[in-house]
């Protein structure tokens, strides 16, 4: 929400309940101005948009209404407090705002390096690829279009195609063994087919012939 010299602005998504007429209405009764983000133009509330999706899906998010703005105040400040002192961020490579801000995140990252190559080095067959880049990040964009992204998106794709390959190659063999099964029970039916067959009065000939 921005203040200007004589208008309240909010800024929201295209969503239904931003947009519905019980929010619109009491925007207007509160003297708000409500400011939407363009259609499909994906970068106008981006951080905006992931700060609130973080907070309606954290475990400690509230199940009833606060009873007055202190006590939402206080409790928007243990999220905050949380949210950069405790949870994890995969933008900046798992670790913590404030480690981030800090320079704390290329001791800790670096550390994980080591136990990654440890424990490669110990169990080498779990590792089909390189382990994953703890390299720390300095700069984050909200849809990052470099060599670095660009490769980890080859090393999906490769993944990928090889999963799709592995599973062709488990299907044709399959294929081909309900196949040759198939044409062994052809085989085996023709061969009873062709046979000649003894009606009981032919063996009873049979049998008294060998008996004289």
């Amino acid at each position: 929400m921005k203040t200007h010299a004589a208008t309240i602005l909010t800024l929201t998504d295209n969503g239904g309940p931003m947009k519905g007429s019980t929010m619109v209405t009491t925007l207007e009764r509160l003297g708000v101005l409500a400011s939407y983000s363009r259609p499909r133009v994906s970068d106008d509330n981006p951080y905006s948009e992931a700060l609130f999706r973080t907070l309606k899906y954290c475990p400690e998010y509230p199940t009833k209404p606060f009873v007055d703005v202190a006590d939402a105040r206080t409790w928007v400040l243990r999220f905050v407090t949380w949210y950069n002192g405790t949870h994890l961020h995969s933008g900046v490579r798992f670790v913590t705002p404030n480690a981030r801000h800090a320079g704390k995140d290329v001791v800790i990252l670096a550390q994980r390096v080591k136990v990654y190559e440890a424990a490669r080095a110990k169990n080498p067959a779990r590792w089909t690829m390189s382990t994953r880049n703890w390299t720390p990040v300095d700069e984050v964009y909200l849809n990052p279009d470099k060599p670095q992204s660009k490769l980890r998106n080859a090393h999906a794709l490769k993944r990928v195609v090889k999963h799709v390959a592995k599973e062709n190659t488990l299907t044709n063999r399959a294929s081909r063994t309900a196949t040759s099964e198939k044409h062994t029970l052809t085989s085996k039916r023709a061969t009873e087919s062709s046979a000649p067959r003894v009606t009981p009065s032919a063996q009873s000939r049979q049998e008294r012939v060998a008996t004289a």
